[in-house]
């Protein structure tokens, strides 16, 4: 009988999906960063929380843009909304194609990790941190090897995030 081997599991942060999705200045090394999981053949990974942060994040931003319309043109704006979030959401579809939804309660020690993460990462203050603290603890319980993103408050806190994986889940920073 073949054993089948688990492919390296890599965990992506919102933050790069949206600055992939929204165009925004360091695009391209993302890109990279998503090209280098597929040829590496990792597995890339996402929890519900960052697919959420990815949609509110895209609201908001369509939300100005619709903002900045004539008001002559009120009438368009929510059929330009709903035009610009499918447009997104599509684009969002082939970058996660490959890739995996992991929950919390799929890792090993999923609430004494949570506990953890909440109680030594200081990371993002009061209104997002505890969504970082989540998807670290995700990565962790479930057994990633890497931790992607463009927020440098997460790569601040390798070190605690290092001891709480046992030195296996290693933050890279894009900058």
């Amino acid at each position: 009988m073949i054993e089948k081997t688990e492919k390296e599991k890599v965990m992506v942060d919102s933050c790069v999906f949206l600055r992939i999705l929204l165009d925004e200045a360091g695009t391209d090394k993302c890109q990279e960063e998503l090209e280098r999981i597929k040829e590496e053949n990792k597995q890339m990974c996402v929890t519900l929380g960052i697919i959420y942060e990815i949609i509110k994040g895209l609201e908001e931003d369509i939300e100005k843009e619709v903002n900045t319309l004539n008001p002559i043109i009120n009438q368009k704006r929510e059929k330009i909304r709903r035009e610009r979030l499918f447009d997104h959401l599509g684009t969002l579809r082939k970058l996660t194609q490959e890739g995996s939804i992991l929950f919390l309660e799929d890792g090993k020690n999923p609430k004494e990790t949570w506990e953890k993460c909440m109680t030594h990462l200081r990371i993002g203050g009061k209104n997002r941190g505890g969504w970082d603290r989540l998807h670290l603890a995700i990565a962790i319980s479930n057994s990633c090897s890497e931790f992607i993103t463009v927020d440098g408050s997460i790569k601040n806190e390798e070190r605690n995030i290092s001891s709480l994986s046992n030195n296996l889940l290693k933050v890279i920073l894009i900058k």
